[in-house]
């Protein structure tokens, strides 16, 4: 029986079930269309997804075009990397926009964004995909898109900036400070919303665990990255919720944002400069890699880094 009440706020429409034909009405499955027989499990599970009010598995059924697609864009750029590598992977990786501390005060900013889409590996390019797959979905639920992509890369960014402020001499590549920023997110919205269910606080201590159990197994771990993504994630979210309280508040947040970016920026410039070029050069020379060390060497003069080592 339908019923449509016009006194109703916002014209809301109402189904109500009698019986259980008008339940198999409503929730009516396309193989059933397409067949023409009943599949019970199919009602049982409509039924489930109708009264269940765990957010993660409501996040995890719905569409997420904008997860999907940076997963994608990931992918893609791996495979094109792949496929026109022909040397050394760490070479190739900072040819491509690997984030290091001597490229970024060279002048290569872009780096703080294109490592973010960067893998070393097939191993490390799945696990983050997983990792990003889960709690992209989940920010994506919880948070309006545009919100979502402010998290994911200004997150990323300030992780890659904490990162060079405590590391200059490693080359850092991956999605994984991005993916701390969603963590951090969702540790935002576990505070201001107030919805501490015990169900959703479980399920998201073991993602966030397993996610960093996971990421220790890979050698060389950017812990800066990570917790520099968590801290903006964080600090992003945050803003974000002050703002429907509080518009001053929020002013302060962003100036308070301005200052500690800068605060970062002027630390990576004063820290001493690592010549990751000549380190590379001089490693493939002792291995006995003449010809790679010199290829080095030349990209090194052409591109006027070079010094008196």
């Amino acid at each position: 029986i339908n019923h449509f009440q016009d006194d109703m706020p916002n014209h809301i429409f109402i189904e109500q079930c009698n019986d259980e034909s008008d339940l198999k009405r409503l929730f009516g499955h396309p193989y059933q269309k397409l067949t023409g027989k009943n599949k019970d499990k199919a009602i049982k599970t409509y039924k489930k997804s109708v009264l269940n009010g765990n957010m993660i598995e409501n996040a995890m059924r719905k569409f997420s075009p904008l997860t999907y697609l940076i997963i994608l864009l990931n992918v893609v750029i791996f495979l094109l990397m792949s496929i026109v590598q022909h040397i050394h992977e760490v070479e190739m990786i900072i040819d491509k926009g690997g984030l290091t501390h001597f490229n970024f005060v060279h002048g290569d900013y872009y780096r703080v964004i294109t490592s973010i889409f960067i893998h070393f590996d097939v191993h490390h390019l799945l696990y983050n995909m997983m990792t990003l797959f889960i709690f992209g979905k989940l920010v994506e639920y919880l948070y309006p898109r545009w919100q979502y992509l402010c998290i994911y890369f200004i997150g990323g960014i300030i992780g890659n900036l904490i990162s060079l402020t405590f590391d200059n001499v490693s080359i850092s590549v991956g999605a994984s400070g991005a993916i701390c920023a969603l963590i951090g997110a969702l540790m935002s919205h576990l505070v201001f919303s107030g919805k501490f269910e015990k169900k959703f606080l479980v399920q998201t201590f073991i993602g966030i665990l397993i996610f960093l159990i996971g990421s220790a197994i890979f050698e060389n771990v950017n812990h800066y990255a990570h917790f520099g993504g968590l801290f903006g994630g964080m600090f992003i979210a945050s803003m974000f919720f002050i703002y429907r309280y509080n518009k001053r508040y929020f002013y302060y947040m962003a100036l308070g944002l301005v200052v500690i970016l800068g605060l970062l920026i002027i630390n990576i410039f004063s820290e001493r400069e690592h010549h990751i070029y000549n380190e590379y050069a001089k490693q493939y020379l002792i291995e006995g890699k003449d010809s790679e060390g010199i290829e080095i060497i030349r990209k090194t003069i052409d591109r006027g880094y070079q010094n008196d080592e």
